[in-house]
C-alpha cells in the first residue's frame, strides 16, 4: 500500500495518469478494499496470499513510470522543434511582407486570371504580347488593385469589351443619366478628388463613381458605354491618345472629334439625332445645350439652337434633367426621346 501511495504520487505530480496504469492501480486498490474487509483474523492471511500479485503489479507500474519518463523526454524535445520552426516560420512571414510587389497602374491581361470565358464582354483574341495557347481560355474580368495616383484602389478591371477590343479596360466614370452627381457642371469635371470609389469596383451595373483614373491614367483609346434600364450596354471605341481624361476636360475647352452621328447612335439602339450641326467631342457646347463627353445636333443647319444630343455628363435643352443618355425633339431622325441611361467610360 506504501508504495502504492508513492508511485500515485510521482504520477500526479506530472498530472498526467494513462490508462493502463490507472488500470494497475485500480487492481492493487481492490485487493487492499478486499483486505479491509475481510474479518480481522484473516486480513494477515488476505494479505500475504496477495504478496505475489502485489509484487507482480509494483514491477509493471514501476516499468509504466519509466515509459512514461521517456515520453516526457521525448515531448520535451518535440517541444523544442517546434518552437524552432515557430520561430522559423514568423521570420520567412517576415520576409515574404518586406517583398513588395509592385501595384499596375492600369488594367492589363498580364494581371488578369486564366479562367473559362463566361462573359459576353470578353474577346477571343490574344494577351498583350502573347497569344494564348487554347482559344476556349481567356484572362477573367474581375476586382484587382491598380495603382492610381499614390493610391492602391481595387477596381473591376474588364478583360476585354467586343465593340472596344481586347485587353484590359480600366474604368474611369460611370454616370446615372437620371442624377445630377456627375452633370455638366458638376465640380468632379474639374477636380482631382473621387466619387463614390466603391462604385468602381462593381462592373457595369447602377452604382455611379469617379475613379482616381479621371487624372491619373494615360490612355490612347476610351471605350463609352451605355444601358438603358436593364438591357444590355453598347459601346464604341474612340481613338485619343492623351495624359488623362481631366487633361481634356477640366480646362472647358472644346475638344472636337469625329465619330459621326451614325456612331454615337449604336449607344442606345433607339436613339434618335437630329440631321445636322453634329457638333461633337469634348466639352461640346450648342449655346442652350452643353455636354462633357458627346454629339449636339440640329434640324436646323447651324448649332444655335440644338434640340438632340446623346452626350454623357449633361445639361440643357430639351431636357436639362438628362444628364447622361439621349434626347431628341423637332425632327429627330427617328422622333423624339426622352431615355435616361447609366454610362460608362473605360480607358486603356
Amino acid at each position: 500500500a506504501e508504495s502504492s501511495r508513492k508511485l500515485k504520487g510521482k504520477l500526479c505530480y506530472r498530472g498526467v495518469i494513462p490508462g493502463s496504469c490507472n488500470m494497475k492501480i485500480a487492481w492493487v486498490f481492490l485487493i487492499l478494499l478486499i483486505c479491509a474487509a475481510a474479518k480481522e483474523e484473516d486480513t494477515k492471511s488476505c494479505c500475504e496470499n496477495n504478496q505475489e500479485v502485489i509484487k507482480m503489479l509494483r514491477g509493471k507500474m514501476e516499468e509504466t513510470l519509466v515509459r512514461i519518463c521517456k515520453l516526457e523526454e521525448k515531448v520535451s524535445e518535440l517541444e523544442g522543434t517546434i518552437a524552432t520552426l515557430e520561430s522559423k516560420v514568423a521570420n520567412l512571414t517576415g520576409q515574404v511582407n518586406e517583398i513588395r510587389l509592385p501595384i499596375p497602374p492600369v488594367c492589363s491581361r498580364r494581371i488578369g486570371k486564366k479562367a473559362n470565358l463566361s462573359n459576353r464582354y470578353h474577346s477571343d483574341a490574344e494577351t498583350d504580347g502573347d497569344k494564348s495557347t487554347n482559344s476556349s481560355w481567356e484572362y477573367k474580368s474581375g476586382v484587382y488593385k491598380l495603382k492610381l495616383g499614390s493610391q492602391g484602389i481595387p477596381v473591376y478591371c474588364e478583360m476585354g469589351i467586343d465593340e472596344c477590343g481586347s485587353g484590359g479596360w480600366t474604368p474611369v466614370m460611370k454616370i446615372d443619366g437620371r442624377k445630377s452627381n456627375l452633370g455638366y457642371n458638376s465640380q468632379y469635371w474639374s477636380n482631382k478628388e473621387s466619387f463614390n470609389p466603391q462604385g468602381g469596383t462593381t462592373g457595369f451595373d447602377e452604382s455611379e463613381t469617379k475613379l482616381p483614373s479621371y487624372w491619373s491614367t494615360p490612355f490612347s483609346k476610351i471605350c463609352l458605354g451605355m444601358k438603358v434600364g436593364d438591357g444590355t450596354p453598347k459601346f464604341i471605341l474612340m481613338n485619343k491618345t492623351a495624359d488623362s481624361l481631366y487633361s481634356l476636360i477640366a480646362d472647358d475647352k472644346y475638344r472636337p472629334t469625329t465619330l459621326g452621328s451614325d456612331t454615337w447612335k449604336k449607344l442606345i439602339e433607339t436613339s434618335s439625332l437630329q440631321p445636322h450641326c453634329n457638333r461633337e467631342g469634348f466639352n461640346s457646347i450648342c449655346i442652350t445645350a452643353k455636354a462633357r463627353i458627346g454629339i449636339h445636333a440640329n434640324q436646323e443647319n447651324d448649332c444655335k439652337s440644338c434640340d438632340s444630343r446623346i452626350a454623357f455628363g449633361a445639361t440643357g435643352h430639351p431636357d436639362g434633367s438628362n444628364k447622361c443618355g439621349n434626347v431628341a425633339s423637332y425632327n429627330g431622325v427617328h422622333g423624339r426621346r426622352r431615355i435616361k441611361a447609366m454610362g460608362y467610360i473605360l480607358v486603356q
